[in-house]
């Protein structure tokens, strides 16, 4: 009899919450009847009163209107997530609807999944202080908190919550970290990217030589315009800047090589407009690249940087993407032609704001504040006349 309630309770239920089953068990002698489901996030179950299994569907079902919302909850046997499962299915649904990347959607579905676990696993109700509560558990200098607060955003629009999230809440950038080089560790990246690299796969050193001339991200390397011949110095290669582009607008961002050596451009050392056969099969040029493409792009980066770990040790950590492209900042900061009162010039090179340089590296423009503000309000120290004369006296 049991089994049939447990069937009908799903034949009236079973569309808005999953895995509903009546269970019967024996605790301390005492027969008890209990309602199982899954909230969306991980299964549940609630003792419901009962002394026969006539009462215990009459007690699942009244519980399962409360879940559903179909009734106002009227006592002690409140659902821990609130209507969680539909939330957070509707949520998944209009994720997926966005015709956003696929990795992007996942990274959304996976913020879902959290916020709604927290909530779940705490016996919380759907609504605005729980979201909010989940928010502040994350920490606030990491892109988990972005993350959480996108995710409360759209459960609570999902489920026709009005939620305002404080600014006080809002992610605050950590204090990027200030690493300075010690002088045997740009040895080994120059050794590396001179010599050593040629020992990795042609897209692999194809991809860091790229990013050490011209201090782009990888992904660059998909899309970037290369004339198939030498560069002669401020020669523009143009490509699709991933980070700004828009859903239905692309955003081409401009580069050019700035790595010398012994007055050579390594770009034309190094023959970089001829592009390993590996890169050529993943490039897009004019249009986003599919979810697909996206995901084997991702793919043949990480690779190059494994590829790295494993055959140079020596290198690891040193010659990454993130570093080549630092290196690239700090050589335009330093050269006295451009400098920190050009950062504009900068930002536009490697495709970052004005104001996330300024952040990030601050001490050089501390180290230059002095002698700018010098040179622009130049005086000399009068002397007087007893100056002169003891002046005179010690010659």
């Amino acid at each position: 009899m049991l089994a049939q309630f447990t069937d009908k309770l799903r034949e009236d239920y079973g569309d808005q919450v999953g895995g509903i089953r009546l269970r019967r068990a024996k605790r301390s002698g005492k027969e008890v009847f209990s309602i199982l489901w899954n909230d969306g996030t991980k299964a549940r179950s609630q003792q419901v009163k009962a002394t026969n299994e006539l009462e215990a569907y009459e007690a699942a079902k009244q519980f399962l209107k409360e879940v559903t919302g179909e009734v106002k909850p009227t006592g002690d046997a409140v659902p821990p997530s609130g209507l969680m499962r539909r939330t957070l299915i509707a949520a998944l649904r209009a994720n997926e609807g966005k015709g956003i990347r696929q990795q992007t959607e996942d990274s959304n579905a996976r913020a879902l999944h959290r916020v709604a676990g927290y909530i779940s696993e705490r016996g919380l109700l759907l609504n605005k202080e729980s979201l909010l509560e989940a928010i502040k558990a994350t920490d606030i200098t990491k892109r988990e908190r972005r993350s959480a607060i996108q995710a409360a955003k759209a459960l609570a629009e999902a489920g026709q919550i009005a939620l305002v999230v404080p600014k006080a809440l809002y992610f605050e950038s950590p204090e990027p970290l200030k690493r300075e080089l010690r002088l045997h560790e740009r040895a080994v990246i120059n050794k590396t990217l001179r010599e050593d690299i040629e020992t990795l796969p042609p897209y692999a050193r194809w991809m860091f030589r790229v990013v050490a001339c011209t201090g782009v991200r990888a992904n660059a390397c998909f899309s970037m315009e290369i004339p198939n011949h030498e560069l002669t110095a401020g020669a523009s290669l143009y490509y699709v800047d991933s980070k700004r582009s828009k859903k239905n607008a692309l955003v081409k961002a401009e580069t050019t090589p700035s790595l010398v050596w012994d007055d050579q451009s390594m770009w034309n050392v190094w023959r970089l407009w001829e592009i390993p056969e590996e890169i050529k099969e993943l490039q897009v040029f004019g249009r986003r690249p599919t979810n697909e493409e996206l995901v084997k792009q991702n793919n043949m980066t990480s690779d190059a940087q494994r590829a790295l770990r494993r055959k140079l040790p020596e290198a690891k950590g040193l010659v990454t993407m993130r570093m080549l492209r630092h290196l690239t900042v700090m050589r335009l900061f330093k050269h006295p032609k451009i400098g920190s009162d050009k950062d504009y010039l900068i930002a536009k090179i490697v495709s970052t704001s004005v104001d996330q340089l300024r952040k990030t590296y601050s001490q050089l423009y501390t180290n230059q504040a002095t002698s700018i503000v010098g040179d622009a309000f130049d005086f000399t120290i009068r002397s007087s006349e007893d100056d002169v004369r003891r002046a005179l006296e010690n010659l």
